[in-house]
């Protein structure tokens, strides 16, 4: 019986620890290089976006990889200096790679 109760404490304890990871949002947000540009939100690849002074942050969005995302996201709203896309945020090469597929 003890062993049974030393280990319903350790599963306790390891969700105990478990849960506040899982119940975090996962990041999702872009800084506009122009903040004179920005909407007040778009519906890009099914992420809501809500944007203020040149910050925008989204909830939901496809599945798929970061840097794609981005481009996505910047052919329709210009160049960013920061981008995250569900909690991964792009280094400054993919940033100007991302870039590039800014509308003109």
């Amino acid at each position: 019986m003890r062993g049974f109760i030393q280990i319903v404490s350790g599963a306790a304890l390891a969700l105990s620890l478990a849960l506040p990871a899982l119940a975090q949002p996962v990041g999702t947000s872009l800084t506009l290089k122009d903040s004179s540009k920005t909407p007040d939100h778009a519906i890009i690849d099914s992420a809501f976006w809500r944007c203020s002074a040149g910050i925008c942050l989204a909830s939901g969005g496809a599945s798929q990889l970061p840097l794609r995302a981005c481009k996505r996201v910047v052919a329709q709203l210009g160049p960013v200096t920061a981008f995250t896309w569900q909690g991964h945020t792009l280094s400054p090469e993919d940033l100007a790679t991302c870039n590039a597929a800014a509308k003109a």
